[in-house]
């Protein structure tokens, strides 16, 4: 026969012990479902940390890559501008029409 605890009777031991064991049951699930909002919210944090990073690291990579590449054209056009400015004299401008018409 089952025994049901009641408020106005004498608790038995056998009561007091199953309603501990609900109340700590109940408190262990509640500190689970914590830990995992704790451990969920933390690798989301880690997985945009870790996103941003990867993409810092990748725009910082690309443009020391592409400063690099237009300082090597910089100097390239100046080595060829001085040198045609030696063979061919001042050119101040390079869209004015040529004096001399090429045929074909």
């Amino acid at each position: 026969m089952r025994s049901f605890c009641r408020t106005d009777e004498e608790v038995s031991e056998g009561c007091k012990r199953s309603k501990q064991q609900a109340s700590s049951s109940k408190e262990a699930l509640e500190m689970l479902g914590k830990q995992f909002i704790v451990i969920v919210a933390t690798a989301f944090i880690g997985g945009v940390g870790a996103v941003t990073y990867s993409w810092a690291s990748w725009a910082t990579n690309t443009l020391i890559s592409v400063d690099k590449k237009t300082e090597v054209i910089a100097s390239e056009i100046s080595y060829i501008k001085l040198y045609m400015e030696r063979d061919y004299g001042y050119v101040p401008r390079a869209d004015e029409t040529a004096s001399v018409k090429s045929t074909q």
